[in-house]
């Protein structure tokens, strides 16, 4: 139902509860699947006004996950942040929930980060798209292509102009600067090693871009060093082990891509 009361949005659904450790909280995160076998194939409402979409194969309500005791608004609040970057972010609304008649309380409705996600978005079939997170693992497609962009730069350093100049044609370089630049910033210590996902389409010259998502330990601790962290070259942690930092750690032995990092990077605190 909408703020005035009208009905916005019934169906018949698939849904399941959400997410990683919030799921260990009494108010659980749901996820929402249209499938034709439960009735329609999309929810046909624009669930978000802001946005040009009105059909959705499926959406969340998520907890706020470790956020979910503290604001319950602080990755809202954070992606909202990077409105005028090129790096994909989920939507946000809040929501008054009711679960057979009984209140439920507050619970963020999103956009569920997965291959239609990314297909509304930037207008491409969805079949065609290669997503993956952690360290190369797939939720769509194959890591073909970015295992063969990482074994390259474990073979060529990108301070020669010539490898850096072959990297900018399999990765999106300026989105991968906005995007390392922000999770910086925000001192998000949930990640490189975690809660990191990437994506190309399926084309001649797809390259990869990088989606954040799930800033709950952002803005925290603002005394830590997070370039440092960002940086480490052997850390034993899964926030930010090897495999994690490796890209912007080879990337800036580039002397176009160091200056380039530095000077966005003064522009966006700005």
């Amino acid at each position: 139902y909408e703020t005035d009361g009208t009905l916005g949005l019934q169906a018949d659904a698939g849904v399941q509860i959400f997410g990683g450790w919030s799921r260990a909280n009494p108010q659980k995160s749901l996820a929402f699947y249209s499938r034709g076998k439960y009735g329609d194939k999309s929810f046909r409402y624009k669930l978000f006004p802001d946005l040009p979409f009105d059909e959705y194969n499926n959406f969340i309500l998520r907890n706020s996950g470790n956020d979910w005791n503290s604001t319950m608004i602080r990755d809202a609040m954070i992606t909202s942040l990077l409105d005028q970057t090129n790096v994909d972010r989920q939507a946000y609304r809040p929501a008054s929930v009711y679960l057979n008649g009984q209140y439920w309380g507050l619970l963020n409705i999103r956009e569920k980060v997965n291959e239609h996600f990314i297909a509304a978005h930037h207008q491409i079939d969805p079949l065609q798209i290669d997503l993956l997170e952690w360290n190369a693992s797939p939720i769509n497609g194959d890591a073909d292509h970015y295992l063969q962009m990482i074994d390259f730069l474990n073979n060529h350093s990108p301070s020669e102009k010539e490898n850096y100049d072959q990297v900018k044609t399999m990765m999106d370089v300026e989105n991968f600067m906005e995007y390392q630049l922000a999770q910086i910033f925000i001192n998000n210590t949930d990640w490189p090693g975690n809660n990191i996902k990437y994506w190309r389409p399926k084309t001649p010259g797809g390259r990869w871009k990088w989606i954040i998502y799930d800033t709950d330990f952002g803005f925290d601790r603002y005394t830590n060093n997070t370039l440092a962290f960002a940086l480490a070259t052997n850390s034993t942690d899964y926030a930010n082990a090897p495999w994690a930092t490796f890209l912007l750690r080879r990337l800036l032995e580039s002397q176009e891509f160091k200056y380039g990092f530095i000077n966005r990077f003064a522009d966006r605190m700005n």
